[in-house]
């Protein structure tokens, strides 16, 4: 709940949310979908939901670089026409 996540879900659209303590509050201007995965998921139940939904866009926000690389190459393999974006923190990223 105290997560950047759980503060974004909690924020309506249009207002302001503080996402990481050494950065400014941002407008939240994006839908918000939750999923409800385990945290002990693993991750090939992930692949297979994403390529059930075939998402335009994947952005990967959590993990360990080789867990991340992982998914990169499993997500891309799985829906090639899938844009996979990895941000920095900080990062703006445009979603149209």
């Amino acid at each position: 709940p105290e997560s950047p996540g759980g503060h974004l879900q909690r924020t309506p659209q249009g207002e302001k949310v503080k996402l990481h303590h050494s950065h400014s509050a941002v407008v939240r201007h994006c839908d918000v979908k939750s999923f409800d995965f385990s945290g002990h998921a693993p991750r090939e139940s992930i692949i297979d939901y994403i390529r059930k939904v075939k998402p335009r866009k994947l952005l990967l926000v959590h993990g360990d670089e080789p867990a991340i690389a992982w998914t990169v190459a499993a997500a891309s393999a799985a829906v090639p026409e899938m844009e996979v974006i990895v941000p920095m923190p900080g990062e703006k990223i445009r979603l149209d």
